[in-house]
């Protein structure tokens, strides 16, 4: 069991009842390591709060063997700079697993409020130059000096996850073969970015938990027919079309 968070809630009796339901893996996404930008980038002043809220967890759960802790920082030009001590922020912490994870932004223009970061004007857009690169490579050699695991998101390395995967970068994708995203009220979809990438919801349900077998589900026509279209050089009308294109890191 997987739980993503930004620890703001995050006090004792939470994640001991986090850590007591059997939780496997916890995620908390931290884009920034002063105050002063997370509240730029998130909108709210509540670092020092977050980071009271891990310690703490870590200190009570941390040296089990789940739930395992990892922090996530997504990209961005904003943000970069801090990416070294975002490495070191997670050795301070005992958090084993720091990644870096790409910026997902509307193509289209569309901006969720007149002050969002969520634009391509703060993306990387995919493409290593020698700024990003240098920085990555500290990070990598600060996670091995002070016994951190430096990655990226989609199980590969940071470095892989900022080159071009060609003219068909969703070709790449594992998630369809290898996990199931499921909703709350028992949705089956593609993946946890899907529900942004298009209005047209129904159109990305692969079936519900609720009405059949989860066994039937994943070997069923709408599960065949994605993974089709992700091996296909044009996956309309999945939103799949656009990953790697529209995604930056």
């Amino acid at each position: 069991m997987l739980f993503n968070t930004n620890a703001v809630l995050l006090d004792e009796r939470r994640g001991d009842m986090l850590a007591e339901a059997g939780l496997d893996e916890l995620r908390v996404s931290i884009d920034a390591v002063t105050p002063e930008l997370y509240r730029k980038l998130r909108g709210i002043d509540k670092l020092p709060q977050i980071l009271a809220n891990l310690r703490a967890f870590v200190q009570r759960h941390g040296g089990q063997e789940r739930p395992r802790v990892s922090l996530w920082f997504t990209g961005m030009q904003e943000n970069l700079e801090q990416l070294p001590d975002f490495v070191r922020l997670g050795a301070a912490l005992g958090v084993p697993e720091v990644y870096l994870q790409r910026l997902v932004f509307f193509g289209d223009g569309e901006r969720i409020a007149d002050d969002a970061t969520m634009v391509p004007e703060q993306s990387l857009f995919g493409t290593l130059e020698q700024r990003q690169a240098g920085l990555i490579a500290e990070c990598e050699r600060l996670a091995g000096e002070l016994g951190v695991i430096f990655r990226a998101s989609g199980a590969t390395t940071p470095h892989e996850s900022v080159a071009v995967q060609g003219a068909h970068p969703w070709q790449g994708c594992y998630r369809p073969w290898a996990l199931i995203y499921v909703t709350a009220n028992g949705n089956l979809l593609p993946c946890c970015i899907a529900p942004f990438a298009t209005p047209e919801y129904a159109s990305l349900m692969l079936g519900n938990v609720f009405e059949r077998p989860l066994a039937a589900l994943w070997n069923d026509e709408p599960y065949q027919h994605l993974r089709q279209a992700v091996l296909s050089e044009n996956p309309a009308p999945w939103p799949c079309q656009h990953c790697g294109v529209r995604w930056s890191l």
